[in-house]
């Protein structure tokens, strides 16, 4: 496959983003673009760019079997406002429920993606002296992880076997923490700390303990 510079160098608008992340993902998830649904308390009218749902293999290794939407976002030098933005637009979109096949759905999580999903480029940021903005980013996804929502990275990681050739990955991410990864050389899955996904209490969150007011 190509290099990861020469791609992501390729995917400069919003429209190539969104291509290449369904292409992609076709493989293991079925697809669906440009999905209607209305936001669960305020009523309003949403699009979701895409919603995928796992195919049997996936759910086979222990993926989870509701659907998932994805915003694709051209941050595009304004990741200051256009990326709370995007954060926010997600968390709506989670909070809301779409027709598919004449029932309604609500995903179990959302992810974003954009330019800045492939590490290199969030790289630059930092290389421009740009670190009160990767530190922007970093809060937004910090924040957006305790609403289920998480996002697509793709980088390169480790070692094939004993081979010096690192491996290309595309990982859905909450946080820190990796839910998903498919290797983007040799298709390998992995699906890890499932507890991710879980929905959490409303107000102050403590796991698998009643929130105390104080």
């Amino acid at each position: 496959m190509k290099e990861l510079t020469e791609i992501q160098e390729t995917l400069d608008s919003e429209p190539k983003l969104h291509k290449w992340i369904l292409k992609t993902l076709e493989e293991d998830f079925y697809t669906k673009e440009r999905v209607w649904g209305e936001h669960i308390i305020t009523k309003d009218r949403v699009q979701a760019d895409i919603i995928i749902f796992p195919k049997k293999h996936l759910v086979d290794m222990g993926f989870i079997e509701e659907h998932i939407v994805i915003e694709v976002k051209h941050i595009n030098n304004s990741l200051s406002k256009k990326g709370s933005q995007s954060f926010y637009q997600a968390i709506t979109y989670k909070n809301s429920v779409f027709k598919i096949k004449n029932k309604d759905i609500r995903p179990a999580f959302c992810l974003l993606f954009s330019e800045l999903s492939f590490e290199d480029n969030f790289k630059n940021i930092n290389n421009k002296n740009h670190i009160d903005l990767t530190s922007k980013w970093s809060g937004y996804i910090a924040l957006a992880s305790h609403f289920l929502v998480g996002t697509i990275k793709i980088k390169e990681v480790g070692f094939i076997e004993k081979l010096l050739k690192k491996d290309k990955v595309i990982d859905m991410i909450f946080d820190s923490k990796t839910y998903f990864r498919k290797s983007l050389v040799d298709g390998g899955i992995k699906i890890k700390n499932q507890s991710l996904i879980k929905r959490k209490n409303a107000g102050n969150i403590q796991n698998g303990r009643k929130a105390h007011k104080n």
